[in-house]
């Protein structure tokens, strides 16, 4: 069954702590990860490197208290191809679905959500691993590799290329619902 046959038609209504600005960027994030290359993991990384991308510059270059995101430019930085396709589902019911959707797999994680970022490992959120991954990503992931551990501590730097985007994401998920 697709995402878009269990959506229904009736728009959620959402608060956000820091006002509608807020609200409008979470639905503009929540689009782009459910269809940017049809929310589909790429290059067998576990996400969606092209909408993490993208969510990371507007991330980075947005002005939340003017409302300003700029898709356009993060789009083509990131070689995002079906810009207007986002643009619409923002400005439509889809929006709000499918942000309904991303609070839904986050209460199942964590209800309420305690903190901001939240950083789960294997779809399991401990409160330890989260607050030791704020401090030392690498550590935290370690413990969740099978295998020698000294050999994944020193493999560390490699392994923190990859935790960089592995943060980003948890970090814009968590703040869908911050």
């Amino acid at each position: 069954m697709s995402l878009e046959s269990e959506l229904n038609l009736n728009e959620h209504t959402f608060t956000c702590h820091h006002g509608p600005n807020e609200c409008r960027g979470n639905k503009i994030q929540a689009c782009a990860l459910r269809l940017i290359d049809a929310g589909q993991n790429t290059e067998g990384l576990g996400f969606n490197k092209i909408a993490t991308g993208f969510i990371n510059c507007l991330m980075d270059k947005a002005d939340r208290e003017k409302g300003y995101f700029p898709t356009m430019d993060c789009a083509q930085i990131n070689h995002v191809a079906n810009l207007n396709t986002i643009d619409n589902c923002v400005n439509h019911t889809d929006a709000s679905n499918y942000l309904s959707k991303f609070g839904e797999l986050t209460d199942k994680l964590q209800k309420p959500l305690q903190s901001v970022p939240t950083i789960v490992f294997n779809n399991v959120y401990n409160k330890e691993d989260s607050d030791l991954a704020q401090i030392n990503f690498v550590r935290a992931l370690c413990k969740h590799i099978p295998g020698d551990k000294p050999e994944c501590i020193k493999s560390g730097a490699g392994i923190l290329q990859m935790s960089f985007v592995v943060v980003a994401v948890s970090i814009i998920l968590s703040k869908f619902f911050s």
